[in-house]
């Protein structure tokens, strides 16, 4: 009877004894699911400060580089000037080319008469030439010389005016030329801060980034974090379209049917009693994995993995029929791509996978066509 009782007794110590070993290994493997879970949630914000980070340093080159088109503006506008410039002094030069072309054929003229009139004077008796020739040659003399002086006079006078015509296009020029300078020095300076922050994003934050990257992606291949980070880009994008929670769009709503209980990441309200179902589930493992892919035979491959899984979840969604237990909905449900490279690659690998949505009763939305269509 004693042993009975002792063998009772240690049947009921090991029992307890099992009990707590087996309750110690669950809350020491939830403890660390939560450590872990709390880790990638710390790098998901660290990396969401970073690349809040590039947006800046990005702002900061697309400030540069909207000052550049300025300044090639303004000097295309100073050197068009300075060509208008440069052609009225070419009219100018031409004008007095023509004028001083005029004043030696007067000249000219003026000697030929010269010529002339001593021909005829030669031609007279040689008495009276010789009689008159002293007055004669000294009359002729003089009306030459107030030729010469007249026609001088006037070459002067010319030269002056146009002198004066031409001296202000010619300090204008100078002034277009100095800024001309200006403009330039200022373009090559513009030009070299741009290039510098250019060469200092690529080389300080390129490596950096593609570390993050990988670290992402690292991170994402665990299906909680992934999904977790699904459900994350998916509240981003609808509070950008300018939705509020719990009053434009509820997350997580359950619905019990006959199959079973459904339960998509977003139900979002529209005017007119209407709701749009959004899933945010979509396969992306092989995506991940072409993304550290070695060689382009195995990436290719992946990517057609990728854009299967996409097509397979499409199928699964429409199956589904959200929109008959969520009414009033229309007939079909959006599924939503968390990033636009997730659904380019698989579109480039199946281009008919919009077709199949469409018969599938499912829209393919990326951040960019959700916020599209949520604000039409």
């Amino acid at each position: 009877m004693i042993e009975s009782i002792l063998i009772f007794l240690a049947g009921l110590a090991v029992g307890a004894l099992l009990a707590w070993a087996a309750g110690a290994a669950t809350r020491r493997l939830l403890a660390e699911a939560r450590v872990q879970l709390g880790r990638q949630e710390n790098e998901i914000a660290t990396l969401r400060r970073e690349v809040q980070e590039q947006s800046e340093l990005r702002c900061t080159a697309e400030t540069l580089a909207q000052r550049v088109p300025q300044l090639e503006r303004e000097l295309r506008e100073a050197r068009t000037e300075g060509e208008q410039r440069l052609a009225q002094l070419k009219e100018l030069a031409g004008k007095i080319e023509e004028q001083r072309k005029a004043a030696e054929q007067s000249l000219r003229e003026r000697e030929e008469q010269k010529a002339a009139l001593l021909n005829a004077f030669r031609a007279l008796s040689a008495e009276a030439l010789q009689a008159n020739s002293d007055s004669f040659l000294k009359l002729a003399k003089s009306s030459l010389e107030k030729f010469q002086e007249m026609a001088k006079g006037d070459l002067e006078a010319r030269s002056k005016a146009v002198e004066a015509l031409v001296q202000p296009l010619r300090e204008s020029l100078q002034r277009v030329d100095g800024k001309l300078g200006e403009i330039e020095m200022e373009r090559q300076k513009a030009y070299s801060a741009l290039t510098e922050q250019v060469r200092g994003l690529v080389q300080e934050h390129i490596p950096q980034l593609r570390s993050e990257t990988a670290g992402l992606i690292k991170a994402l291949r665990q299906p909680s974090a992934r999904g977790r980070w699904g459900e994350i880009q998916l509240r981003r994008v609808v509070e950008m379209a300018g939705m509020l929670g719990h009053c434009d769009f509820v997350e997580q709503r359950s619905e019990s049917t006959e199959e079973g209980t459904l339960r998509p990441d977003l139900i979002v309200r529209l005017p007119g009693n209407k709701q749009i179902v959004v899933d945010a589930k979509v396969p992306l493992s092989a995506y991940l994995e072409a993304a550290d892919a070695d060689d382009d035979a195995t990436r290719d491959a992946l990517l057609a993995r990728h854009a299967q899984q996409v097509k397979g979840h499409m199928t699964a969604l429409g199956r589904k029929a959200y929109w008959a237990s969520f009414e009033p909905t229309p007939e079909f449900v959006v599924m939503f791509l968390p990033g636009e490279a997730f659904f380019s690659a698989a579109l480039q690998q199946d281009p008919s996978l919009i077709e199949h949505g469409v018969s599938e009763k499912v829209i393919p939305a990326t951040p960019t066509t959700l916020i599209a269509l949520l604000r039409a």
